[in-house]
C-alpha cells in the first residue's frame, strides 16, 4: 500500500533580507523540525522517497527529518522545482503524476 505524507517546511526566517528561495529556517523552524521529527521517529515511520522543493528553508526541513529518521539512509531525495509553488497547482499535478508512477 502505498502512504503519502506532506509536510510543509519548518517556519522561516524573514529577517534576512534574502530571496524567497533563499530564507533559512527561523530558530523555532529548526526547533519544530526536530519535534516533528522526532514524533515520527516514535512511528518507527522511514521513508522510501523524499521530495522536496528548491528552497532553502523546505531542503533544510527535509535533511533534519531524513536524519532523524534514517541517517541519510534508504530513502533518496529528489528536488522538484514544481514544489515550489505558492498556489498549490504545480503540487497536485506533481503529486498526480508521481502518485500514478510510484
Amino acid at each position: 500500500m502505498k502512504t503519502l505524507v506532506l509536510i510543509r517546511h519548518a517556519k522561516s526566517s524573514w529577517s534576512h533580507g534574502l530571496q524567497d528561495v533563499d530564507r533559512p529556517l527561523s530558530d523555532r523552524g529548526f526547533n519544530d523540525a526536530n519535534l516533528l521529527s522526532n514524533e515520527f521517529k516514535t512511528l518507527n515511520f522511514i521513508p522510501d522517497s523524499v521530495f522536496s522543493s528548491p528552497a532553502n528553508r523546505a531542503l533544510t526541513t527535509c535533511a533534519i527529518f531524513l536524519w532523524k529518521l534514517c541517517k541519510y539512509q534508504n530513502a533518496t531525495l529528489q528536488i522538484s522545482n514544481q514544489l515550489y509553488d505558492f498556489e498549490g497547482r504545480k503540487v497536485l499535478d506533481f503529486i498526480r503524476h508521481f502518485w500514478t508512477i510510484l
